[in-house]
């Protein structure tokens, strides 16, 4: 029906969002998709360890031989960190077509042309959707009465009552 222009996605990770553009759920003729991805961060911390040193072992440091000997040093490490998060998607629903960064306006199906309303019938337009209701004279193929819940009515050749 619409192409969309743009598509804004905001990612939610501790309660920060951001947003490329500024549709808005809620806002009217704005969808949403939401969807669960796997994302990796880097993760710091330190680490103690043994460090082996050499030393002398005589008296003041004046010996007769070397000495292994340890102690206590700290490192940083990282790693990767993986987890889940939402990422929500927000475009125009169909119906409707991106004004600018932060709008959704209704299409207009019936002043453009673009609607599948057979010749039978008149179409009206309502906020994100169109209705065919059948024109007096004419009823639905399936013999059901029209009574403007928006079924279509027949392509031209339904029953002249």
């Amino acid at each position: 029906m619409s192409r969309l222009l743009e598509v804004c996605v905001v990612i939610s990770i501790l309660a920060v969002q951001h947003c490329s553009c500024s549709l808005s759920a809620g806002g009217q003729g704005v969808c949403s998709t939401t969807t669960r991805v796997t994302k990796t961060r880097t993760e710091t911390s330190v680490q103690g360890y043994l460090q082996r040193y050499r030393t002398s072992c005589g008296a003041f440091g004046w010996g007769w031989r070397g000495c292994t000997r340890y102690r206590l040093a700290y490192r940083s490490v990282t790693r990767a960190a993986y987890y889940l998060t939402n990422v929500t998607t927000y475009a125009c629903c169909p119906g409707w077509q991106q004004q600018g960064t932060s709008t959704c306006v209704d299409v207009d199906e019936c002043a453009q042309g673009i609607h599948f309303c057979p010749s039978t019938s008149t179409c009206t337009n309502s906020a994100g959707i169109y209705t065919c209701n059948c024109i007096p004279g004419y009823g639905r193929p399936d013999g059901g009465s029209d009574d403007g819940s928006g079924d279509k009515s027949s392509d031209g050749s339904g029953d002249k009552s």
